[in-house]
């Protein structure tokens, strides 16, 4: 796949292109939902007055070095009205995030979920869940605002990653539009909903928005702000930032008692072996640093939102057109089977299958070590820019442009991944044929082929309830549980009673007839001076029977 982002896409709108007719209705269409779309001046106050508000609950009870802000759609100002809020703790203590000076067994307990959410309810707060994930959050509802929250504990990149797309926005007058246009869509088609709770897994916000950043970098709307060039220009220091490593609830003490293990490092048969510890101790540190503005008059190229809207179909859609597509600087489509999503390398890369997770161990039992850097008296890990092995079986993979081994489309199955490009391809044939973005944007009421479909397959997930709320207090057990237990004891009681008496029933029998064969003999036999000694089967003794 070639780039021709050198062609000025300018020329390409002043042509006559095969939806010329319909392009001003598009764009119009577009800016009027982008514009009823924007919360007003009342819900962002609101928004503010509730993050100072649980910034000053979050410092009262842990401590003044603890502060809230958001991150997200809010701060890159591409949400609506009924958007959630994501919102971090943030440890002044800790700016770096988790790095190896950080005991994970013994953070504060501003970092538990349970403890976290137990402050929120005793402030009033609605709907309190803790959730227990990669990155450990607390979901609520605050009922004076009635906004739908999620707070993490110290999650850093979620802030990089906010600004970093907020830059690239800044420097487009059509990118914030586009996204909100490609969200629309998308929620519309059945297309983003990460959950999987009213369909099939498919695409996250933060996928699409990284998908429509890389596709307008591809075509040289957009620079590259983490260029490394750019980067060493500005002299910027480097900004690192450290992942929280995977860390069990239950085993997190049997962990710390694990022996390191021992590998060799790929050095040559003569290396000493190195002693690495395991894998949930392992630290890795990512860098996040990046340009706000690329140096110099940075000018995009001219390009309309329904350009740019066909194009980003096309783009994704994986299937060649004899249309004339010369104004999008791309020679053919993306690939998925040799390509992967890439922001941070300019729009797209090739598959590379060279990295191992360090979390996790290759075939041979050993943690990889060919191409990160290992600390070892640190337990220290940098990652190169090598990729996971395990993206082999992900069709469609959309890297995260600081956490560059993850894929922020993982859980997207590869039939799933099928048929989102089914409708990307669906959505440039629409646009093609000359059909209004309102057509485009028709809401989904089949399912997927092979798949449940949007609203009818599953029900809205039940929300999981902490074991200890469900008794009268803490260790205390409802009394529907209770009453449970109670008639399974009763049942298996009576069940152990019944089989004692039908095997002791059982048993007498062979008593009983040695008894009456004694007595037969007995009477039988001639009385005799000596005593005879009988075996009566009762308790495996023997008893003696004078004649």
């Amino acid at each position: 796949m070639k780039n021709k982002s050198n062609k000025s896409a300018s020329s390409a709108d002043n042509s006559s292109d095969w939806r010329s007719k319909d392009k001003s209705s598009i764009d119009d269409q577009i800016i009027s939902l982008y514009r009823s779309s924007q919360p007003s001046q009342q819900i962002i106050n609101k928004r503010l007055e509730l993050i100072a508000r649980l910034s000053n609950i979050i410092s009262t009870k842990y401590g003044s070095n603890y502060s809230v802000e958001s991150f997200g759609s809010t701060c890159y100002q591409v949400s609506s009205s009924s958007s959630d809020l994501d919102l971090v703790i943030i440890d002044k203590d800790r700016p770096h995030g988790f790095d190896p000076s950080v005991d994970v067994y013994q953070l504060p307990s501003a970092y538990n979920p349970n403890n976290l959410a137990k402050t929120l309810s005793s402030n009033n707060l609605k709907s309190v869940q803790p959730i227990f994930a990669a990155v450990p959050i607390v979901k609520f509802t605050d009922p004076v605002t009635n906004l739908q929250c999620d707070l993490n504990a110290n999650n850093l990149f979620g802030i990089r990653n906010s600004l970093l797309i907020k830059s690239y926005l800044d420097l487009s007058p059509i990118a914030r539009p586009l996204v909100l246009a490609i969200k629309h869509w998308a929620k519309l088609r059945g297309l983003n909903d990460s959950a999987g709770q009213y369909g099939p897994t498919t695409l996250s916000s933060y996928t699409l928005i990284l998908m429509v950043i890389s596709f307008l970098q591809f075509i040289g709307h957009l620079p590259n702000l983490q260029d490394a060039d750019q980067i060493k220009a500005a002299r910027l220091p480097e900004h690192r930032l450290w992942v929280r490593p995977p860390v069990k609830r239950r085993d997190s003490k049997r962990d710390q008692q694990k022996p390191p293990v021992e590998t060799t490092t790929t050095q040559g048969a003569q290396a000493a072996p190195a002693i690495i510890p395991h894998p949930p101790d392992v630290r890795v540190s990512f860098d996040t640093t990046f340009v706000k503005r690329p140096l110099g008059n940075f000018i995009p190229t001219n390009l309309s939102l329904s350009t740019a809207l066909a194009g980003f179909f096309y783009f994704y859609s994986n299937e060649p057109s004899n249309s004339l597509n010369e104004f999008w600087g791309i020679d053919e489509p993306f690939n998925y089977e040799t390509s992967i999503i890439s922001m941070k390398y300019g729009g797209i890369i090739p598959r590379d299958d060279l990295f191992v997770d360090i979390y996790n161990r290759n075939l041979d039992g050993n943690i990889n070590l060919t191409t990160t850097s290992v600390n070892v008296q640190k337990n220290t890990t940098t990652v190169s820019a090598q990729q996971p092995l395990q993206w082999r079986e992900q069709l469609l993979v959309t890297q995260d442009p600081f956490i560059t081994t993850r894929n922020t489309s993982t859980n997207v199955r590869p039939q799933t991944s099928r048929h989102i490009i089914e409708e990307f391809q669906n959505g440039h044939k629409a646009i093609s044929s000359g059909k209004c973005y309102d057509d485009i944007c028709k809401k989904r009421t089949t399912p997927f082929e092979g798949e449940p479909g949007p609203g009818s397959f599953r029900k809205a997930q039940r929300k999981v309830t902490n074991r200890r709320r469900k008794g009268n207090g803490k260790g205390e057990k409802s009394a529907k549980s209770t009453a449970t237990e109670t008639n399974k004891k009763s049942t298996s009681d009576s069940q152990k009673s019944t089989n004692k008496d039908k095997s002791s029933s059982e048993s007498s029998k062979p008593e009983e007839k040695a008894v009456k064969e004694v007595k037969r003999k007995r009477k039988s036999r001639k009385p005799a001076n000596k005593s005879t000694t009988v075996v009566i089967p009762k308790n495996n003794q023997a008893s003696t029977a004078q004649p």
